[in-house]
């Protein structure tokens, strides 16, 4: 299936976008925290990321509006990147310099998976 990996820098502000993204009904049962494997030292996994399942239905497009959405309430600096993946194994990074971009993002996640 159509994925988008979101990278948020910070604990918090990844954990506060993941409440966000679940509360849009559009996306419910769609959205998960991925963690990565514990470091040296480090007692368990650390969550890394929020994989956001975007098939068919226009969630991307869902998803894309619902994190400028969130970005506009947030302080500026966030940075966000996404990792667009297809389930033909194809990939690609966007990066997100602020809530200008949005235009820009949508545009590139919509090509993206249209190219299917």
């Amino acid at each position: 299936m159509d994925a988008v990996e979101i990278r948020v820098d910070g604990q918090n502000d990844l954990i506060e976008l993941d409440q966000w993204l679940r509360g849009d009904r559009t996306l419910r049962g769609q959205v998960r925290l991925t963690q990565r494997s514990p470091g040296p030292g480090e007692m368990g996994g650390v969550f890394d990321a929020i994989a956001v399942a975007v098939g068919a239905g226009g969630a991307a497009t869902v998803m894309v509006k619902s994190l400028f959405a969130w970005l506009e309430l947030r302080a500026k600096g966030i940075s966000v990147t996404l990792r667009l993946k297809s389930d033909d194994g194809k990939s690609a990074d966007v990066t997100i310099n602020g809530v200008r971009d949005a235009d820009r993002v949508l545009h590139e996640v919509i090509e993206f998976f249209a190219e299917e």
